[in-house]
């Protein structure tokens, strides 16, 4: 008869243990109140509290309203489509507390896809908002982050409509998620927006939302220094900072052309038997841009002193938004891509004066090219207060292949 191991109880208990935490994982069971006990926020709305230091504000989808589309029975005993508590306390967790004592429901973040802060909450800055979202179990990492000059309720309530007409916070999630290559729109997610602040190789940017006349827009980039917003970028500079910074495409740029003909007569055998050309050649023209290469040539001039050039290379075609009823030559198309590379490196020389001058942020991220340069150099310095002073400059060429009519 064989003897029991020394530690054979030990290990029996061990495995009970371990048994009981897979349990535990494989049925996903962190907490036990059924899903009809659950408040289920679809956005997180964070501002500073009026009568306490900070305010929560959920964007809660409704499920009656769910309910009464597939029941028989009085819309109007739905209620409505989007709830949106305003919840105080001296910490977001006392805030959420409070709302044990309003709501009926458990407040579930589990379905949350983006996380909207008020300016004046962005001001004084974001960092405690990000943590508290990203250490959470619920939260997702990739929910998006954006600030808004708006009142969160009204932002988020029924009221709050697009022009596709969708309801409630869900339509900022929605147009993000629609159209994923725009450059017109400084898309920034929880995870890269806590990682930028926390390796200072560059500065957040989010988008800049706005509630005008009921309707939901997008109003350009939201600036940061370190994780306090300082200012704001348009959404014409968004998109070529966008364009650039991450090579998004389509991108529509529009400028003026002056044809080196000076929009006369000439022939031109294309339109031999058709119609003169007009002379209004002179105008504002907009280019597709379908391809973008940029790149970083950084270099070590001195102590904690660099020099930048940013080379950005494209090709395009003229947009359907052209006069159609005009026709350009070869030649106009050679001077059209001189015109437009001088236009967009003007443009891009204005863009980083206002970031990098007047804001001192570093919205393309070059720091990300300096810190491997001279990593203990990098670790003795403070990047953000260096930056400002060093030169940057654009080497622009936009080639311009034709029209696409």
């Amino acid at each position: 008869m064989p003897y029991p191991r020394k530690n054979q109880g030990d290990e029996i208990m061990g495995r009970i243990l371990v048994l009981c935490l897979l349990v535990g994982i494989l049925t996903g069971c962190y907490d036990q109140s059924p899903i009809e006990r659950r408040a289920l926020v679809m956005v997180i709305g964070f501002d500073k509290g009026e009568e306490k230091a900070v305010a929560i504000i959920p964007d809660i989808h409704n499920p009656k309203q769910s309910d009464a589309n597939t029941q028989v029975g009085p819309q109007a005993t739905a209620g409505p489509a989007i709830l949106a508590p305003r919840l105080e306390g001296d910490t977001i967790e006392d805030a959420i507390e409070s709302g044990k004592k309003r709501l009926p429901r458990i407040l579930d973040f589990g379905l949350t896809g983006a996380i909207v802060i008020s300016e004046r909450a962005a001001r004084d800055g974001i960092f405690p908002f990000l943590s508290w979202s990203l250490f959470q179990p619920t939260v997702r990492n990739n929910a998006f982050v954006m600030v808004t000059p708006s009142d969160l309720q009204s932002l988020f309530t029924e009221k709050a409509k697009t022009v596709e007409g969708t309801q409630g916070g869900n339509v900022i999630v929605s147009q993000l998620v629609s159209d994923t290559k725009s450059a017109g729109i400084a898309r920034v997610h929880l995870w890269e927006a806590y990682r930028t602040y926390l390796d200072r190789t560059g500065c957040i940017t989010t988008p800049y939302i706005r509630l005008v006349d009921g309707k939901v827009s997008y109003d350009g980039a939201a600036v940061f220094h370190y994780d306090k917003m300082v200012g704001r970028v348009d959404s014409k500079e968004t998109a070529l900072m966008m364009m650039v910074l991450v090579e998004r495409t389509p991108y529509l740029y529009t400028f003026h052309f002056d044809s080196p003909d000076g929009g006369g007569q000439k022939t031109d055998p294309q339109t031999k038997g058709q119609a003169n050309r007009r002379n209004d050649k002179s105008s504002n023209v907009t280019l597709r841009v379908q391809t973008v290469k940029r790149t970083y040539q950084v270099e070590r001039v001195g102590p904690k002193q660099y020099s930048v050039i940013i080379k950005v290379d494209m090709d395009g075609m003229l947009s359907d938004a052209n006069p159609p009823q005009v026709r350009y030559s070869t030649e106009d198309f050679e001077a059209m891509g001189e015109q437009a590379t001088e236009a967009m490196h003007r443009d891009l020389e204005a863009l980083m004066n206002k970031t990098q001058k007047q804001m001192g942020a570093d919205v393309f991220h070059i720091g990300r090219y300096v810190r491997p340069i001279d990593i203990e150099e990098w670790r003795s310095m403070d990047w953000h207060e260096v930056f400002p002073t060093i030169p940057v400059e654009f080497e622009v060429k936009v080639r311009i292949l034709g029209a696409t009519r």
